[in-house]
């Protein structure tokens, strides 16, 4: 008779001779700060939950029951899994059933094998327009979800229930290929896509399948091993998502080749990331690539979660979710499934990420052609980034090249984005920006107490923080917003910005 410990051992070493590690199906599993997020993230959807629709509300309260939402919904199922109480499996069986309901099957038509975002929302119909009428990553987002429950859970499922999410990856998997939108470069999609492709390949018996999985991957691969860069780059939202689904490459795809590329490339991003972090001001140094906030504490993003998952939610740059109202409060609900999913550090990386260990400079080459430099000064109580783009691009939307963050006297960072430019060359020394964008540039500044009547053209007097600048711009103007300052030099061709704390 072989006693249980010895049997999870053999088990154990049954895993890693097959390159896969042993499934983690518990909360008991998981290390002591992966199961506290797994466990707060899950009871925050637990409030979220109507079981008459058989889906999750929109937690945020302008959103509470008006707006029902679907991809969260799998990620409750995750979390309903790992606890595995009292209801949970019949409430997994009722999530996923209602999830796979909102999926579009309609082969003629782009969406094809996407799900509805909320069953509120209206149908999509003809050609409607991607991220408008219908949101196409949702093939990705809940079809390696249903891969991780099918391979994990599959002995807790219905029979039928099993065949329909088998169909429904086989399905958005035709719709994406059918779509043919997808490029390596759109990185944490592609990511996702590739082991999705994978797994499915070995569950469905579709050597086709496997191929594309494996050809997307080296794709993926090559373009990474270049700069050893994505070129989503410094995005502390897509991060999360990329580190998720490497860790599914490296710990859940049945193909050698993506454990391998899984494993380096995982590593080599979290060594980039810790060299634009600090730890003191929990965060991220810019420029960001695609960013949705400029201070981690203050939103979900899904590097901050990774973060709470390793190192403990004391130590995480994340909101505490408490709070009455957190932005991006919908990604806290990947809680269970980057928990589940788990990753891996490198030591070297993690000592930077634990404790500010001093000042640096930072460059990292982005891409070739064209030519995507970022770089950093990580200072002890500013930090600042700036990207060139060989004149190809400009702040806006998502993009921020130019950004500050300081240590104010009331605690919370300070910050500097430049919000809207036209195409900037910019970099970052110590103390220093220098910025060339032949135009009208405008940033936003948030810091406590901050006031546009402390702002003049040459000098920015700040709480914590001077800045003076130097510029050919022909006006200035400063302008209390709500809740930040916006500040425009109109027909500037150059501006440095020096930068000196008073604290």
């Amino acid at each position: 008779m072989i006693h249980t410990p010895m049997l999870a051992t053999l088990l154990s070493l049954v895993f890693c001779s097959a390159g896969l590690e042993a499934a983690e199906r518990s909360l008991v599993s998981l290390s002591a700060p992966a199961r506290d997020l797994a466990t707060a993230s899950t009871a925050f959807m637990d409030a979220a939950w109507d079981e008459s629709a058989g889906l999750c509300w929109g937690p945020n309260p302008s959103q509470v029951r008006k707006r029902h939402i679907v991809r969260e919904t799998g990620w409750y199922a995750i979390g309903l899994l790992l606890r595995n109480g009292k209801g949970d499996t019949a409430r997994v069986s009722r999530a996923i059933t209602t999830v796979i309901n909102n999926q579009f099957d309609e082969p003629d038509r782009s969406y094809h094998g996407t799900f509805a975002r909320s069953p509120e929302d209206p149908r999509p119909t003809g050609d409607a327009g991607m991220f408008k009428g219908y949101d196409p990553n949702w093939r990705q987002f809940i079809g390696t979800v249903f891969a991780v429950i099918l391979r994990e859970y599959e002995d807790r499922l219905p029979a039928e229930l099993i065949g329909r999410m088998e169909e429904s990856i086989r399905k958005a998997l035709v719709g994406e290929e059918k779509q043919g939108r997808l490029k390596a470069s759109y990185t944490n999609i592609s990511l996702m896509h590739a082991f999705l492709l994978d797994y499915a390949g070995m569950r469905l018996k579709n050597p086709g399948f496997t191929k594309r999985g494996n050809v997307l991957a080296e794709e993926i691969y090559g373009l990474f091993k270049e700069t050893k860069a994505f070129q989503e780059y410094n995005a502390p939202t897509y991060y999360g998502v990329d580190l998720y689904a490497l860790a599914l490459w490296r710990t859940r795809a049945p193909s050698p080749r993506l454990r391998e590329l899984g494993a380096s490339m995982e590593a080599d991003l979290w060594r980039d990331i810790a060299r634009f972090y600090h730890a003191g001001l929990k965060n991220l140094a810019g420029p960001f690539t695609r960013a949705y906030g400029m201070d981690m504490p203050t939103y979900v993003g899904l590097t901050g979660l990774y973060f709470w998952e390793s190192l403990g939610r004391r130590l995480a740059p994340f909101p505490m979710p408490d709070q009455p109202e957190i932005r991006m409060s919908q990604d806290f609900m990947w809680g269970p499934v980057l928990a589940l999913a788990g990753t891996k550090i490198p030591a070297d990386a993690l000592r930077d990420l634990k404790a500010f260990r001093g000042e640096r400079q930072v460059e990292r080459v982005i891409t070739t052609s064209p030519r995507f430099v970022a770089t950093a000064w990580i200072g002890k109580n500013v930090i600042l980034g700036a990207e060139s783009t060989s004149g190809k691009r400009g702040a806006g939307g998502q993009f921020c090249p130019v950004t500050a963050h300081w240590k104010t006297p009331a605690g919370p960072t300070g910050w500097i984005r430049l919000f809207t430019s036209p195409p900037i060359d910019a970099q970052a020394q110590k103390n220093r920006i220098t910025m060339s964008a032949a135009g009208d540039s405008v940033f936003r500044i948030k810091a406590p107490g901050a006031k546009a009547a402390s702002l003049g053209r040459d000098v920015w007097k700040l709480p914590g923080l001077t800045v003076r600048i130097k510029t050919d711009a022909k006006t200035f103007n400063a302008t209390d917003r709500d809740d930040y300052i916006e500040v425009e030099y109109g027909g500037a061709t150059k501006l440095v910005l020096e930068t000196a704390s008073t604290l």
